[in-house]
């Protein structure tokens, strides 16, 4: 099976009517067409703020700086994920700390978490692999005994039922590689918090209000 050429006809057909729509309003990012995915994302995830980025390390590196993450606080994420998501944590100055994965998800083992918690520790990185998710209820009981922030990366997992269900924060990944993929890299963000929302935006939009490039937060 031809793996990179999945579109079919009638897929690319539709792309190319769309940007038809969108090449002529000259508003190719934060305009009319990125709300639109924000609303269908949102209504999707049952989500009142959805944040499209550029891409999903984009959407976790502006979600750890939206938490609070500092440079030298540390991360706890799984040993199996791609390169992006440690890259993502280092990148604002912040230490991976790796943890085993529970082999009959792939995902990582609440079991293991506890023992790499340091006075350090500031973050539980979930990240849901193959469509399946991470004990996320065991996570949220570890992380509310520490009072560690969790960001759930469901990068690869978007269609999976009650997703943010014990989280302030998502993550998503529009990759074509992803199950949810498009022809180029976005990502996105989506939360029920108003205020993680309002940094995130601040954090995506270089502390302007979207739309209003004269106007900072």
């Amino acid at each position: 099976m031809p793996v990179n050429r999945l579109i079919s006809q009638s897929e690319i057909d539709g792309i190319i009517g769309t940007l038809k729509e969108v090449l002529p309003t000259g508003q190719f990012t934060s305009g009319p067409f990125s709300k639109k995915l924000e609303e269908v994302i949102g209504d999707y995830l049952n989500k009142k703020f959805v944040i499209a980025t550029s891409s999903g390390t984009d959407a976790l590196m502006v979600s750890l700086l939206s938490i609070g993450i500092q440079p030298g606080d540390e991360v706890i994420m799984p040993a199996n994920s791609f390169a992006a998501t440690e890259n993502a944590v280092l990148a604002i100055g912040a230490k991976p700390v790796f943890i085993d994965i529970d082999h009959k998800s792939y995902c990582i083992d609440p079991l293991k978490i506890e023992e790499a918690i340091t006075q350090k520790t500031k973050c539980i990185l979930s990240v849901h692999l193959y469509g399946k998710q991470c004990d996320m209820k065991r996570i949220r009981e570890i992380a509310d005994v520490y009072q560690l922030r969790i960001i759930e990366d469901a990068c690869q997992a978007i269609g999976s039922s009650n997703l943010g269900e014990y989280v302030d924060i998502i993550i998503l990944s529009f990759n074509p590689y992803k199950n949810f993929g498009v022809c180029g890299k976005a990502g996105a963000i989506a939360t029920n918090n108003e205020n993680l929302a309002i940094r995130c935006n601040q954090y995506s939009y270089h502390g302007f209000e979207v739309d209003k490039k004269i106007k900072k937060y």
